[in-house]
C-alpha cells in the first residue's frame, strides 16, 4: 500500500492552524476595539458622576457661609474598570483636582462706585474701590479611552464645562440676582490628582450674616468686577438667559471684558443701573490650606444713634465682607458731656453696648479712621444751646432747556445756600425734599456734614420732562432741614426765585414700623408730631409711600406732642423696598420698609441645572431652585403636571428611597401625573441659598414597573409653599 500524495494529516494541521488565527484575530478585536469602547463609556459615565459631585462642591461654596458651618464636599476623581478574565485593561483612569487663582493677585472681585445707604456704613463704603482676592476650583480628568473630555471649572459662582474649542455652563450664576449682589471670595490652595475619591473640606472664613443697602455715587454706575475663566460674551448671555437685564426684567446695564495679559482669565465687567438700592451680601470660604483670616474693617451703629439718658446704644464691628467680628476692643470717646463707660471687647455676635446718663456726645472706636468710628448723642443738651442756621445768599431756582433734537421740554431745580453750626457741636446732615404746587413731594435726599463748622450747599435736582410734573412748575418749593451733633435741627422753606421762610412749626419725627410686612397686610407707621412754634396748628400729616397712602389731621398748641399712625393697606403686586415718607406743611422724616411677595415668587430654577442623576437608567433627575428672597422658604407638597413625549401609564416612585428629596424634606411613596401631594417631611431652602432636589424614578408598567430614561425629556411641576402661594417650574433634562 502506497502513502505517497495523501494528505489528510496535512489537513487536519491546517484546520487548527487556521481556527487558532481566528482565535487570535477575534481576541485581538475585542481588546482592540470592545475594551476600548466598554472603558470610554465607563470614563463617559464617571464625567457626568464628577459633575454632580462638582455641582455639589459649587453649591457648597455658594451656601456654606450662610450658615457659617464648615462642609466636606466628596469629589470622585477617578473611576475604575470591570476586572476581564482574557482581556487586559489600561491603569485606572484618575484626575486632578486644584484652586485656580487664590494665589495670584489679579484674580480678584473689585466692588466700585457702591455708597450705602446706612450713614455710619457709608464712612466705609463711600464709593471707593473695594477689592476682595477670589480664585476657582478646577477639575481636570485624566481619561485613557475617552478623548478631549472637559475640564469642570468653578468660577465666580458658576460651573462650566471647559473644552479644547468650546466652554458650555453647567449650573446657573447667584452673583447678581435682580437687585440681590451676593459675592463669595475663594480662599486657599488645594491640588491633589488621584484615581479614589477626595473628600474637599470648606470652611466659612467669613460668614454671611449681613445684607447692606447700597446705591450709586452721584452721576455713576455701580459695577462688579471680577477676573473670570469664561469670557464677557459668556457672561453676557448667561445673564440674558437668566433675564438680568434692564431691558428684560433686571438691572445690569452693561457687559464688558477686557483680557488679563499671560492669564487664561478674562476682567469681566458688569455695570448696574444707577438711582436703585441693591442689597449686598458678601463672604469668604476656604479650601485645601493657607487661607487667610478676615481684617477687621470698619465699625456700625446697630438701633438708634440718638438715645435718652440710660437708654442702650449698640455698636457692630465688621471685617471687608461686612460680617460682625468678635473679640475686637472697643474704645469709648466721650466728646461732650459727661459719661464714664470702659472699653470692651465685641461679643459673639461682633457688637457692643452701653447705656450713659448724659446728656453726651460718645463715639465708640476700633482706630482712627472714620470708618473706624461711630457716633453717639445721648440725651438732649440745654435749651440754650443754639441750633445750626441757614444763612445767605440762598437760591432756588429752575432751569429750562430741551432735549431729543428739542422735542421734549426739561426742567431742573437747583438750591444754593450756607449751613452754619452754633452750637459747637458741628454739622451733621442736611435734608432737601422739592414740593409740587400741591405739596406733593417730587424727589428729596440728604447730605452727610461730617461735622463742619459751616458749608456751602449746591443741590441739583435730576432733570424732569415737563410732561411728567404736575402743576405750575414756577410755584414749587424746596424745604431745607439742617441737623448738628448735637441734636438740633432748623428747617426753611424757598418758593422758586424767592425768599428764605425758616418759620417751621410742626415737626415730624417716624418712631417705628411693622415693616417688613407681605402683601395684603397693613404697613403701619408711627409717628410723632409736635408743635415748636408759638401759636396753635392744625395741619394734615400725610403718609407717602410710592404715593398719597394716609393722613390725619392733628390741632396742636404751642409745645404740644401727639402720636399718631398711619397706614397703607398692601395689595398683590405691592412687592418692593420703598421709602417711608411723613411729613407736616414744614416738616418729614423718612423710613425704609418692605412689602414681602409671596414666597412662591422668590424660589425661582436655577436655568441649566436640570440632569439625571445615579444610574437607575437615568430615570431620576435633579434640578437647583433658588431662594432669592429675604426669608426661608418651605416646601410643603408638589404635582408633576406633565413629561413632554410620556409613555403611556407613566409615574414617579423609588422603592425602597425617596421620591422626591432635597432640602432636608422628603416624599417616599408613588406620584402619579397631576396629583397633588403633601410632603411626608417639608423641604427648606433658607434666604440666598441655592438647593439641590432629586424626583424619580420614572416608570411605567405595573408592580415596581420598567424605568423610564428622562435625558432630553421636560418636566413641568407646581411646588406648594408654607404660606399658601405656589408655583409651576419647568425642568429641561
Amino acid at each position: 500500500m502506497s502513502f505517497r500524495g495523501d494528505e489528510r494529516a496535512q489537513a487536519i494541521q491546517i484546520g487548527a492552524v487556521l481556527l487558532f488565527a481566528v482565535l487570535v484575530i477575534a481576541f485581538s478585536l475585542y481588546q482592540a476595539f470592545i475594551v476600548p469602547t466598554q472603558n470610554e463609556q465607563i470614563e463617559a459615565d464617571h464625567l457626568q458622576s464628577v459633575e454632580g459631585d462638582m455641582l455639589d462642591l459649587r453649591n457648597g461654596i455658594t451656601t456654606t457661609p450662610r450658615s457659617g458651618d464648615g462642609r466636606s464636599i466628596r469629589v470622585s476623581l477617578g473611576t475604575t474598570y470591570p476586572a476581564r478574565v482574557i482581556a487586559l485593561n489600561p491603569p485606572p483612569p484618575s484626575g486632578r483636582l486644584y484652586t485656580a487663582g487664590t494665589d495670584s493677585g489679579d484674580v480678584n472681585v473689585t466692588l466700585s462706585n457702591a455708597r450705602a445707604l446706612d450713614d455710619e456704613t457709608r464712612d466705609y463704603w463711600d464709593g471707593t474701590n473695594r477689592t476682595r482676592h477670589s480664585g476657582g476650583v478646577v477639575y481636570a480628568p485624566d481619561y485613557n479611552e475617552f478623548r478631549d473630555p472637559p475640564d469642570l471649572v468653578y468660577d465666580n459662582s458658576v460651573l462650566s464645562r471647559r473644552f479644547a474649542d468650546a466652554e458650555l455652563w453647567a449650573s446657573g450664576q447667584t452673583l447678581i440676582e435682580g437687585r440681590e449682589l451676593t459675592l463669595v471670595a475663594l480662599d486657599g490652595t488645594y491640588d491633589k490628582r488621584s484615581g479614589h475619591t477626595a473628600a474637599v473640606d470648606l470652611e466659612a472664613i467669613s460668614a454671611s450674616q449681613t445684607d447692606v443697602a447700597i446705591t450709586n455715587v452721584t452721576g455713576e454706575n455701580v459695577t462688579v468686577q471680577f477676573a473670570s475663566m469664561r469670557s464677557a460674551s459668556a457672561w453676557e448671555s448667561l445673564l440674558l438667559d437668566e433675564e438680568q437685564f434692564t431691558n428684560q426684567s433686571g438691572y445690569v446695564t452693561s457687559v464688558t471684558g477686557t483680557p488679563i495679559p499671560a492669564a487664561a482669565y478674562e476682567l469681566v465687567t458688569l455695570e448696574l443701573a444707577q438711582n436703585e438700592t441693591y442689597d449686598l451680601r458678601m463672604a469668604k470660604v476656604a479650601l485645601g490650606t493657607g487661607a487667610t483670616d478676615s481684617e477687621t474693617t470698619y465699625v456700625t451703629a446697630v438701633g438708634p444713634k440718638n438715645v435718652s439718658s440710660n437708654e442702650t446704644f449698640s455698636a457692630e464691628v465688621r471685617d471687608e465682607f461686612n460680617n460682625p467680628v468678635s473679640g475686637v476692643t472697643v474704645e469709648p470717646q466721650v466728646e461732650r458731656g459727661d459719661c464714664d463707660i470702659p472699653p470692651k471687647r465685641t461679643g459673639e455676635q461682633g457688637r457692643v453696648s452701653y447705656e450713659c446718663g448724659g446728656p453726651a456726645r460718645v463715639s465708640l472706636e476700633i482706630g482712627a479712621l472714620d470708618s473706624e468710628s461711630a457716633t453717639y448723642r445721648v440725651g438732649t443738651f440745654p435749651e440754650d444751646t443754639p441750633p445750626p442756621s441757614i444763612d445767605g445768599p440762598t437760591s432756588f431756582d429752575r432751569s429750562s432747556s430741551v432735549r431729543n433734537f428739542g422735542a421734549t421740554d426739561v426742567s431742573q431745580y437747583v438750591f444754593e445756600s450756607t449751613v452754619s453750626d452754633d452750637s459747637g457741636s458741628g454739622l451733621d446732615h442736611v435734608s432737601y425734599r422739592l414740593l409740587d404746587d400741591t405739596g406733593d413731594i417730587v424727589t428729596a435726599g440728604t447730605d452727610q456734614l461730617d461735622g463742619e463748622e459751616s458749608t456751602d450747599l449746591s443741590w441739583y435736582s435730576p432733570w424732569f420732562e415737563n410732561g411728567d410734573l404736575s402743576g405750575n412748575l414756577d410755584d414749587y418749593e424746596m424745604v431745607i432741614t439742617v441737623t448738628d451733633n448735637a441734636g438740633g435741627s432748623t428747617t426753611g422753606t424757598i418758593p422758586v426765585a424767592g425768599t428764605l421762610d425758616e418759620e417751621a412749626n410742626v415737626a415730624v419725627t417716624i418712631d417705628s414700623t411693622n415693616s417688613p410686612v407681605e402683601e395684603g397686610e397693613t404697613l403701619a407707621v408711627d409717628a410723632t408730631v409736635e408743635n415748636t412754634g408759638d401759636e396753635t396748628q392744625t395741619q394734615s400729616i400725610e403718609l407717602d409711600v410710592a404715593g398719597l397712602r394716609d393722613s390725619e389731621s392733628v390741632t396742636l398748641d404751642p409745645g404740644e406732642s401727639q402720636t399718631i399712625t398711619l397706614e397703607w393697606q398692601t395689595a398683590s403686586g405691592d412687592a418692593g423696598d420703598y421709602t417711608a415718607n411723613v411729613s407736616s406743611a414744614d416738616s418729614f422724616d423718612t423710613a425704609e420698609v418692605t412689602v414681602s411677595a409671596p414666597i412662591a415668587e422668590s424660589v425661582t430654577y436655577v436655568s441649566g441645572s436640570g440632569g439625571t442623576v445615579g444610574g437607575n437608567g437615568n430615570s431620576r433627575i435633579t434640578f437647583d431652585l433658588n431662594n432669592g428672597g429675604d426669608r426661608a422658604a418651605t416646601i410643603t407638597g408638589l404635582t408633576v403636571e406633565s413629561v413632554s413625549d410620556p409613555p403611556a401609564g407613566l409615574y414617579i416612585n423609588n422603592p425602597g428611597g425617596e421620591t422626591f428629596a432635597g432640602g432636608n424634606g422628603e416624599y417616599a411613596a408613588r406620584i402619579d401625573l397631576g396629583v397633588d401631594v403633601d410632603l411626608d417631611t417639608n423641604a427648606e431652602i433658607q434666604s440666598g441659598d441655592t438647593v439641590s432636589f432629586e424626583l424619580g424614578q420614572f416608570r411605567t408598567g405595573s408592580g415596581n414597573g420598567d424605568r423610564v430614561g428622562m435625558k432630553g425629556k421636560t418636566v413641568t411641576l407646581t411646588l406648594s409653599f408654607e404660606d399658601g402661594s405656589s408655583r409651576e417650574y419647568t425642568i429641561d433634562v
